[in-house]
């Protein structure tokens, strides 16, 4: 049959190239694709360990949820058969780990490790197919080969992967540990240190990690997702993953799949050995799941790194409207609406659109893309603003409009804010430091954030506790861009170090307070970007032009942190309706979004002084032209990839059933059932 490959999350049975030569395996055919490979946080110390197999070294786990581990010696052998015909029929590259057979080594195991089901189990289970010699497969080569050595080799010295002198590894802002420290606790120690006592002990000995965790899995395959930075400071997204067959602390798994989504940087030498790791995630989801104390799909889909479902499902009235050349047709109906990211249904009604039915503006299901910008472009003079709630972005409300909002819009605006606060009771951002003292405007008085603030409330898709490390983050950075983008004297923004502060993308050169200033952010964050994508040497002037008529206005909002203070590290998302024009290139309303990671030093009081900002512009600047479908950085593809098993093809990272929902087919069925 023809087979699409989907996210295992979405159909954990669905069938794989390489079961078909499974079907006379001496274990038994399953469309389940079984969970082998080499993991990438595995348990090491400084003595010789038990293992199953060479092959099963730290995951000794049954394939099945049904069978008991380690594997048998007649299951080895049938995986290293299908090992062999996948690479022979495929033509699939195998990763390369270096400095194996280069000399001879005391191995923790007693001989080398045997990585026929590891790879395997990568080939099979991945999502990316990265380009031949791309930064991609480097960077990932070079992990799978640390991970080789921590895992493998007794001598920490014996290391070729760490800079021996000057690495560390650490995560999410706690400890960090050095090449014979990691050594000596193991990687589960290092990577869940400072982790909920009642999810991860202190003080375990690696011999303990690894009794805790040796039975959960046949194997914990890990790939690279998108690499942001080249060297010195390799910044990538990560996916680790297995299938639940064995058990952890009494909880039995049932074959389920258990993903982890996260981001790393990686400081590197010239000859590309390691010096300090960073890496940034969840532990503690991941441990939940392992415990059952959640459903494994809680984390599926990246949602560890990004938005999922915004809340529970409410009762509402919505407002469906059909256009057919300039006539409209409207019907009210009542149901049921679970809040989904828009990316998964552009189309989809959000609670504020009950109010806006009669609307000067006229009512649409396509949700409105007003909101303050994170990257809007400035510099030390005056300039001219279509209103003080529209200073930057200028476009229209809806394609088929034009921009700027007149008089009557932004009046029907503020009377939506008001009723969405007073209705919903929702938070408004905190923008801090505008009226404690005069200040010298860039537009002749201070902004007005009334329909920032209104589009921010409706397109988020993060609902943050009240005075949450998010919550505070988010109010930072919004304090940051009013500053960036409304006081001329960059000496009266308060919200950055003015001595230390510094401000990047991707490892492109850093900017200071005064030079991003002059510049402008623009420029800033799209520094180094192909010039047939954006021209180098641009004015503020320049890129304001450029821009201001694509967006009535560019929300951003802050996803998961994963840090504290002093080192901040969180993921955004940044979004707008594509309702106006660029470079000629006219938007028909669709959907642009914008995912990334950051990190961020701040001071005791709070004040940036370094931020260094991931993500993939060139993707967005070729939506922006017309060069590629907006849909291709929908659900945080440009974060962490298709999320497509084995072929990187189309699909989103969450459920199925939004990706198969068009539009034309959601009004056919609307209206059939209205008639």
């Amino acid at each position: 049959c023809q087979l699409i490959f989907h996210n295992h999350a979405q159909f954990p049975y669905s069938a794989m190239p390489y079961r078909s030569h499974f079907g006379s395996s001496s274990f038994g055919s399953s469309p389940i694709a079984p969970p082998f490979a080499t993991p990438f946080v595995e348990p090491m110390a400084d003595a010789r360990a038990v293992a199953a197999s060479a092959a099963q070294t730290y995951s000794q786990g049954p394939l099945k949820h049904w069978m008991t581990g380690p594997l048998t010696a007649a299951q080895l052998a049938e995986v290293k058969k299908e090992f062999q015909e996948l690479k022979q029929k495929e033509g699939m590259r195998v990763p390369v780990r270096s400095h194996m057979d280069d000399e001879e080594y005391d191995w923790r195991f007693g001989a080398p490790p045997d990585y026929d089901l590891a790879n395997l189990a990568y080939l099979s289970g991945k999502t990316m197919q990265h380009a031949e010699g791309s930064l991609e497969q480097v960077v990932e080569d070079l992990v799978k080969t640390w991970e080789f050595e921590r895992s493998h080799k007794l001598d920490p010295a014996k290391h070729k992967t760490v800079d021996q002198e000057k690495f560390m590894v650490g995560h999410d802002g706690q400890k960090m540990f050095n090449n014979t420290e990691a050594n000596q606790v193991g990687n589960y120690n290092v990577l869940l240190e400072g982790v909920a006592p009642d999810l991860w002990a202190p003080g375990q000995s690696w011999h303990d990690t690894h009794q805790h965790l040796k039975d959960a899995f046949s194997a914990f395959p890990w790939e690279i997702l998108k690499v942001f930075s080249g060297p010195p400071t390799v910044a990538f997204s990560w996916r680790h993953w297995a299938h639940f067959t064995g058990t952890y602390k009494g909880n039995k798994g049932e074959g389920q799949l258990v993903e982890m989504f996260g981001f790393a940087t990686a400081t590197v030498s010239d000859t590309l050995q390691l010096q300090e790791v960073n890496i940034y995630y969840k532990p503690e989801e991941w441990l939940e799941v392992m415990q059952g104390k959640r459903p494994s799909s809680d984390m599926s889909g990246a949602k560890s790194l990004k938005a999922g479902r915004l809340a529970d499902p409410v009762d509402l009235p919505i407002t469906f409207v059909y256009q057919e050349g300039d006539s409209y047709l409207s019907a009210s109906i009542g149901c049921q609406l679970i809040f989904h990211n828009h990316a998964q249904f552009p189309y989809s009604a959000m609670p504020y659109r009950s109010h806006f039915g009669s609307s000067s503006f006229g009512s649409s299901p396509i949700a409105p893309p007003f909101a303050t910008p994170f990257v809007e472009a400035m510099a030390d003079a005056r300039a001219v603003a279509a209103s003080a709630a529209q200073t930057y972005s200028q476009g229209p409300l809806k394609h088929w409009m034009t921009g700027p909002l007149t008089a009557a819009q932004l009046a029907e605006v503020k009377k939506e804010f008001q009723e969405l606060k007073q209705k919903e009771g929702m938070r408004v951002p905190v923008r801090s430091h505008m009226d404690d003292e005069e200040y010298d405007w860039r537009f002749g008085a201070p902004p007005d954030y009334d329909l920032a603030n209104l589009a921010y409330l409706s397109g988020k898709t993060m609902q943050h506790a009240e005075g949450s490390l998010e919550q505070v983050v988010e109010d930072l950075v919004k304090t940051w861009e009013f500053e960036r983008s409304h006081k001329l004297d960059p000496a009266k923004h308060k919200t950055v170090d003015q001595e230390k502060f510094m401000v990047g993308h991707d490892g492109q050169k850093m900017f200071n307070n005064t030079e991003a200033n002059q510049v402008g952010n623009y420029n800033v964050l799209l520094e180094g970007v192909a010039p047939d994508l954006w021209a180098p040497g641009q004015s503020w002037h320049d890129t304001h032009q450029h821009l201001k008529d694509a967006f009535s206005a560019f929300p951003w909002e802050i996803l998961k942190v994963f840090s504290g203070p002093p080192t901040v590290a969180f993921s955004w998302r940044h979004w707008a309706h594509f309702t106006g024009t660029y470079k000629g290139n006219k938007g028909e309303g669709q959907l642009v979004e914008m995912f990334g990671f950051a990190t961020a030093t701040v001071s005791d009081t709070l004040q940036l002084q370094e931020v260094n900002i991931y993500y993939k512009p060139e993707e967005w600047l070729e939506v922006m032209q017309g060069k590629r479908p907006s849909s291709d950085m929908s659900g945080a593809k440009s974060l962490v990839g298709p999320c497509c098993p084995v072929t990187g093809l189309a699909g989103d990272c969450e459920e199925s059933a939004s990706q198969d929902i068009e539009w034309p087919q959601i009004k056919e069925d609307i209206w059939e059932g209205f008639t």
